[in-house]
Parts: structure tokens; C-alpha cells; sequence
């Protein structure tokens, strides 16, 4: 059974003690991971813009210093959304989260994987039930050392998010996150659409055209690359969000696993703190929705994430998640991630003590 690392503590204690992260970590296998002048892909979610759940940065500059003094050479990265906002290309991406929630501080580089649209990806091989090839960004496959930081929350179509969608939607193109979210071609609002034809000069496959005094795609012809919907500029462009949430998650799963297999070496830490009832997507400020468990890391994102929802189900006494969004079977996703070797449902829980450094 793979081995999951805990901390307990809560927002208010951790946010008092800056060098509880570091000395949590070194009780685990992350920084015998890390050499000298190794690239490390330090893999967050910034936060939308009025989202106030995010991790902030000054939660992790004592993690940065610390890789920096074993001789790295530490990243920040994430890739563009697939919904309009702030995060939609790579530009207002970096300028919210470098100057707008201030990752400027850590005084390391911000990359936006996938190129300033979101277009450039590699093609994992993936051989799962949904898809044989994952449309991954390419910037995993050059990284020494991933490091995945994740906020644990709930969701509306997976139940909840941790690690496992932190690497599956967050670490694909924008035409692979549409490829996990939605089983039809985008449609057109005629009642917003301008007809400004964006759309069709930026649609590689030709699927788009004005027809009748209507924009239109061809449904055959489209490669649900999404390109579209980020180049609208009055929003008529929409997908059909698939509403089968064991199907969404299935399709996760095998993009978390593609992405696992690009990179090489990896760690992952979750943080059950200021758990709110949806994701740090959000363009809102949100409230807590539970009570905060701690920090726990691991080398399996599988684990790591039932060993999360476990102890934050026995911190509430209740499953919050499922109290969250009640339609939701999110255990479907831990069965599947284990049938097709993302990790182990099963492990061992073990228990660290912050001790307080002068």
C-alpha cells in the first residue's frame, strides 16, 4: 500500500506558521527527489479572478527558498481554461496570477503551459476505455521533477477536486479538457452572436462557416479543439457540458494517468484547508464549507486524494462532499484510477507532528 504523509493543523495555525510546510515535507520522500540544477514544474491552480480559495503564495515561499538551497531550479506552471475568464489565453493568465494574486513574490518563472492558446499539446499514449491518445501539454515531458500542489475542494461534476483533477483537466490542452467534458460539438447562440466570423478564421478544420445570415458548425467536420470558444469575443459560442458524471470522471482519470506517464519524477500535496463547496475556478470569493483537516502528501495521487476525502469526511463527521453536490458518485473515480494503474486505493496513513523550529 502506498504510503500518505499527514499533517494536522488548520488554516489559521498554518497561515501563523510559515515553516510548517517545509518541515512537514522533509519527513517525506520530496526533496531526495529534487538534485542539483533540477527543473522542477512546481504545478498550481492560480485562482480566477475574485476566487479567494486558491493557495496563496506566501504559503509556499518557504517550499520555493527550500528547493532553490538544494541547487533547482523551481517553476510555477498551469495551462489555460476551456470556459471564459480570466485564464482563457496565456497573457491575462499570467497577468492575474503574477500581478493580480501576486506570484510575482516568489521570485521564480510563471509558465502557462500549452502556448499562448492553448494549442500546442503532445499526444500521450493513454489506451483507456474513452481515449487511446490524451492531448497532454508538452511542457511535463521536459520537467525533472513535477511537484503538484493541490487545493482540495468540491465540484460540481467530480464531486470533489484534488491531485487527480489537478493532473488530469489541468495539465491538458484546451482541446483535451473539452475532450473530457463534453460528448458534442460547441453550438452557437444566434441570439448573442454578432457574426464578427473570429470564429471561422481561427477554426483549423473548417468546420465553421455564415450560411443564411448564420454562423453554423459542421458537427463532422469539428475537432473540439475549442479555439472558438476562447475567440468569441461576446461569449456565443458554448459546449454542451456532459451531465454523465461517472463518464466525466472516467475521462479525467485516464488524462491524469497520460500526464503521470509524461513526466518522470513526481510528488504531490494536497491541502484540506478552507475547503469550499466548489473549485477554485470560481469568480467569487466562496466560504468555507467544512472543517479543515491538515496537509497530506504522497508519491500516488490516488492515495492521496482518498486518504483527503477520508479524513475530511472523519474531521465533519459527515461526507461533505457528498452533502456538497448529492447527484455525484465520486467514488467511481477511485475505482477506475486504480483499474488502470494511476495508483492504490488502499494506505497507509502516516501521521507527522509540526515541531516548532527557533
Amino acid at each position: 500500500m502506498s504510503k500518505v504523509y499527514f499533517l494536522e493543523t488548520d488554516l489559521k495555525t498554518f497561515e501563523r506558521e510559515p515553516k510548517m510546510l517545509v518541515n512537514f515535507l522533509d519527513k517525506t520522500e520530496l526533496f531526495s527527489l529534487i538534485k542539483n540544477k533540477s527543473l522542477v514544474g512546481i504545478k498550481m491552480h492560480f485562482g480566477e479572478d475574485k476566487n479567494k480559495g486558491y493557495l496563496k503564495p506566501h504559503y509556499i515561499k518557504g517550499l520555493v527558498e527550500k528547493i532553490k538551497r538544494l541547487g533547482a531550479n523551481p517553476f510555477l506552471f498551469d495551462t489555460n481554461t476551456l470556459y471564459r475568464g480570466k485564464r482563457t489565453n496565456s497573457v491575462d493568465h499570467f497577468n492575474l496570477a503574477f500581478f493580480g494574486h501576486n506570484f510575482k513574490t516568489l521570485n521564480i518563472p510563471l509558465i502557462i503551459g500549452g502556448g499562448l492558446k492553448s494549442k500546442e499539446y503532445i499526444e500521450v499514449d493513454v489506451s483507456g476505455k474513452h481515449f487511446k491518445k490524451a492531448k497532454i501539454t508538452s511542457l511535463l515531458r521536459d520537467v525533472d521533477v513535477v511537484l503538484v500542489l493541490s487545493h482540495l475542494t468540491g465540484h460540481m461534476l467530480t464531486g470533489f477536486g484534488a491531485a487527480i483533477k489537478n493532473l488530469g483537466m489541468g495539465c491538458a490542452s484546451r482541446a483535451g479538457k473539452m475532450e473530457q467534458h463534453c460528448e458534442v460539438s460547441p453550438s452557437v447562440r444566434h441570439d448573442i452572436c454578432v457574426k464578427c466570423k473570429k470564429c471561422i478564421s481561427t477554426c483549423l478544420a473548417e468546420a465553421i462557416s455564415l450560411k443564411e445570415d448564420k454562423i453554423l458548425i459542421d458537427k463532422a467536420k469539428c475537432t473540439g479543439c475549442a479555439q472558438c470558444i476562447s475567440e468569441c469575443p461576446k461569449g456565443a459560442i458554448k459546449i454542451a457540458w456532459s451531465e454523465d458524471y461517472a463518464l466525466m470522471q472516467e475521462k479525467m482519470v485516464e488524462y491524469a494517468k497520460a500526464a503521470c506517464d509524461l513526466c518522470g519524477l513526481k510528488f504531490f500535496v494536497n491541502f484540506s484547508l478552507f475547503v469550499t463547496e466548489e473549485c477554485d475556478c470560481m469568480s467569487k470569493e466562496g466560504s468555507p464549507a467544512a472543517l479543515d483537516s491538515g496537509i497530506l502528501a504522497s508519491v500516488d495521487p490516488l492515495s492521496l486524494d482518498k486518504a483527503s476525502v477520508d479524513l475530511a469526511i472523519a474531521k465533519n463527521k459527515k461526507d461533505i462532499f457528498k452533502d456538497m453536490h448529492s447527484e455525484v458518485d465520486y467514488s467511481s473515480q477511485f475505482k477506475y484510477a486504480e483499474d488502470i494503474g494511476l495508483g492504490e486505493i488502499d494506505y497507509v496513513l502516516e501521521k507527522v507532528s509540526y515541531e516548532k523550529r527557533t
